[in-house]
């Protein structure tokens, strides 16, 4: 009798396992083609783009020769394309949402990245995200600028 309670025990945990794994299975399908549809690898692009730029930039603004820049440039380059590649993190993104979204979370993304609205909202949001950096921006500005009226405030010689 007791044996068999541990063999049912066993059988049991071993078909909620295979549940789970499935589940898991299905997420992770899921979450590659959340990733598929909402055009990420579009986006590591881009992202690359603007990554080497800035890299770049900052690297070689500590260079002075100008031969010496465009060397370290061409280093550079395939560091970031190697370390900043979809095909290398792709598998770890898809983990990530698979891991952050439950099976039904995930349905209901993909059923809006999939309709009419979600495909507006992918196709515009680079234009609002630029106009929103330029929003911030500007208060970082006017932000600035007041601080710097206080410091001179506070700097300069009391009457």
């Amino acid at each position: 009798m007791k044996q068999s309670r541990i063999v049912i025990g066993f059988a049991a945990a071993f078909l909620l396992a295979g549940a789970a794994w499935a589940d898991d299975a299905s997420r992770m399908a899921k979450a590659q083609e959340l990733l598929q549809v909402a055009k990420m690898d579009q986006g590591f692009k881009q992202m690359l783009d603007r990554a080497q730029v800035t890299v770049k930039a900052q690297t070689t603004r500590q260079v002075t020769v100008p031969a010496d820049k465009a060397a370290l440039e061409e280093k550079i380059t395939p560091i970031l394309a190697q370390q900043l590649n979809w095909d290398r993190l792709k598998a770890q993104y898809v983990k990530i949402y698979a891991d952050t979204y439950t099976e039904e979370e995930l349905d209901a993304i993909l059923a809006f990245y999939k309709s009419p609205a979600g495909q507006a909202w992918f196709a515009k949001s680079p234009a609002v995200g630029e106009k929103a950096r330029q929003i911030t921006q500007q208060a970082i500005q006017d932000a600035q600028s007041q601080v710097r009226k206080l410091i001179d405030q506070a700097g300069a010689p009391q009457q």
